[in-house]
């Protein structure tokens, strides 16, 4: 897959069983048993999405949220939420995510929604994974060569996530009074981020920025968490969705900022990061998204529609985050160069 590469050796039954799903997944036949099994043993990873549960028509009626004024196209959102990017169409085929997701005429399995735009997400993640590498590569090397600037760079970027952090738990109260059917998963998810935004105000203290107001906040960053907020305001598919983005779908052995801040001069500075990575490791914060998305009911579609434009546009405000953060390593790095 685009997002995913696994590497296993195989023999005898266990080798014959992978080739009989594979064999049957390249024929489009998804619900063969040999299928079925093969995914089975994928299921760690972001390699399926769920069928589509029988059963959930009868909410359906039940969960229809208003949608927010202003919300028909994408150019009307991100007006809306000030993001500072181009989007005069849609990109993602609803019809495609209507059809893998039906149970009934007009109603639809949130689970097997959330699970299918995992993979949608990932596919917009793939395109800028060539510029977290080349950030990585940046780093490392100022670590050798300017420690200043990839202080300062990395406080740029650690702010990014302090504004995320920051601003889930007050988004987290909103959707706690606007979808009562998701309370109880939320008000646990809510114990489970207090604190975060203090462990990147600890990093950013190592590197000697106290207040964290004093570094920007990338316009896409904070597109991002208004369009959140909109989620979790009307929402409950968008909402969940958003989770999922944010709590990733698989994790390293390690962060790497985290691992690069610890062999400079300043290791302090990445303990912040080194134990918000932990949390979330250890806590299993992935998988969070497919027990939101379990308790919804069914899906009307205009419920529908709304959750997968909404949450369109965020995955694509989070792509573009990485994008920015790239230019602003470069443009910082090349006015230096020019001194």
């Amino acid at each position: 897959m685009p997002w995913l590469s696994i590497e296993a050796e195989l023999s005898g039954p266990d080798r014959d069983t992978v080739l009989a799903g594979i064999a049957q997944i390249q024929k489009g036949d998804y619900f063969a048993r040999e299928a079925q099994n093969f995914l089975q043993q994928l299921s760690d990873y972001p390699a399926s999405y769920f069928a589509p549960r029988k059963g959930l028509g009868r909410e359906a009626s039940q969960a229809r949220m208003e949608e927010p004024p202003g919300c028909t196209t994408p150019g009307a959102i991100l007006a809306r939420v000030g993001a500072p990017y181009p989007m005069q169409t849609w990109m993602w085929d609803l019809g495609r995510i209507e059809a893998l997701s039906q149970v009934d005429e007009h109603v639809f399995d949130p689970l097997s929604v959330v699970s299918y735009l995992i993979g949608k997400r990932l596919e917009l993640e793939v395109l800028t994974d060539p510029y977290r590498a080349a950030v990585e590569q940046k780093f490392d090397k100022l670590r050798v060569f300017d420690e200043g600037t990839l202080f300062e760079l990395a406080a740029l970027v650690i702010r990014q996530t302090h504004h995320i952090t920051s601003s889930i738990l007050p988004i987290l109260r909103i959707a706690h009074e606007a979808h009562p059917r998701l309370a109880e998963s939320i008000k646990h998810f809510m114990d489970e981020e207090i604190g975060h935004d203090k462990l990147m105000e600890r990093s950013l203290s190592h590197l000697g920025r106290k207040d964290p107001a004093t570094i920007p906040v990338l316009p896409s960053t904070a597109a991002m968490m208004k369009l959140f907020e909109l989620a979790a305001r009307h929402s409950p598919l968008a909402f969940v969705s958003c989770i999922g983005m944010f709590e990733g779908s698989s994790y390293p052995d390690s962060d790497p900022l985290a691992d690069l801040l610890e062999k400079t001069s300043i290791p302090g500075a990445a303990y912040g990061y080194k134990a918000h990575f932990k949390i979330n490791r250890d806590h299993n914060h992935k998988d969070e998204v497919f027990a939101f998305a379990a308790a919804l009911p069914a899906l009307s579609q205009e419920e529908l529609t709304l959750g997968v434009r909404l949450f369109e546009l965020t995955a694509r405000a989070s792509q573009i985050m990485d994008i920015e953060i790239n230019q602003e390593i470069d443009r910082t790095i090349t006015s230096r160069l020019v001194r």
